[in-house]
């Protein structure tokens, strides 16, 4: 799509086109709304698409502020149509029940960072009452090109501490982890033991990233909990820590797991093999060739062959490793093979 506007006579011209490919796809008839914009005022109007190319004309009609076409998002196909950073801000603002205009800003934004109204509208998304785009101003925040983060830190904050949200407020942990870490270390404290499970995990993993007396007793109260959000956090400060003593807790916690939380625990339990005694060493070694012997799924199967694959110099692998690809029958893993 594209605008043109004629201040001689008056006339906004909206161009459409249709730009599949006509011999694989038909011309497509689409009714659409059209909102029109000016000076705080908006008119909907009913458009019909069914050309390759049309021209739609709006007579008497200043300038537009902003044209949305599709503004009830119906459409399947891709929308394209280039607005300036003003007309994006603007669709931010005068759509306040409308979230897909609102995320369809942000979007906008997220691919121009250095916009100078990026961090304007992204600092308004913090308080946004849709918890999609409060989330998505704080992903905005976490590469931080424009570093301005200071300047809404204690909105993050805020959202970490008592957000309605808890994969906002663990959004928000996460993204305090990124920054000044030790500033945040009573932010994360405070979340420890969070309703949530994926708040009080983001709040273990971000307090556990320093030294402090209470360490062990902070992950001594967690060591049973079976909750993956909880046990990655766990795991990555005992692998850090290279602590020797805990392989009976990994062990417990890989045998408990199935799925993508299985394949992430694998990847863990084999990174922290490479630190523990020999005869640990070699129980893992067991464990992780049942697993891509005998695991249903192909990628638990896979992931415990590369783990094995961080031990190939140890006497008896290279026989294991063979044997496994013997057996191997999913292609998707045959080619990793090759």
């Amino acid at each position: 799509m594209a605008e043109t506007y004629d201040t001689l006579n008056s006339t906004y011209v909206l161009q459409v086109w249709q730009d599949q490919d006509i011999t694989l796809f038909p011309i497509y008839t689409l009714p659409l709304t059209l909102d029109i914009w000016q000076n705080g005022d908006m008119q909907q109007y009913v458009v019909q698409i069914d050309q390759p190319y049309q021209e739609f004309q709006f007579e008497e009609v200043n300038k537009p502020d902003l044209f949305l076409m599709d503004s009830e998002f119906i459409l399947v196909g891709e929308l394209s149509h280039d607005k300036t950073a003003k007309q994006f801000q603007y669709q931010f603002l005068n759509y306040p029940d409308n979230v897909r205009a609102r995320v369809a800003a942000l979007d906008f934004f997220s691919k121009h960072p250095d916009d100078a109204i990026s961090n304007e509208v992204f600092s308004m998304a913090l308080d946004d009452p849709f918890w999609l785009l409060r989330k998505q101003a704080l992903d905005f925040y976490e590469d931080d090109t424009t570093g301005l983060f200071d300047k809404i830190a204690q909105k993050v904050v805020n959202i970490a501490q008592s957000d309605a949200d808890p994969i906002t407020r663990a959004t928000a942990l996460s993204l305090l982890e990124t920054k000044d870490n030790k500033k945040y270390e009573a932010v994360f404290k405070a979340s420890l033991y969070d309703s949530s499970y994926a708040v009080a995990g983001q709040a273990l993993y971000g307090y556990l990233q320093n030294d402090h007396p209470d360490n062990e007793e902070v992950t001594a109260s967690f060591m049973d909990e079976t909750n993956f959000n909880i046990t990655s956090s766990l795991a990555d400060y005992f692998i850090v820590k290279e602590d020797q003593n805990k392989y009976e807790w990994f062990e417990d916690k890989l045998r408990g797991y199935e799925d993508e939380e299985l394949w992430y625990f694998i990847r863990m339990f084999s990174m922290y093999l490479v630190n523990v005694r020999d005869a640990q060493i070699n129980d893992g070694i067991a464990i992780l060739e049942d697993i891509a012997l005998n695991h249903h799924l192909y990628y638990n199967r896979f992931a415990a062959y590369q783990g094995l694959e961080m031990f190939e110099d140890r006497e008896g692998l290279p026989a294991i490793l063979e044997k496994i690809r013997a057996t191997e029958e999913d292609p998707r893993v045959k080619q990793y093979f090759e």
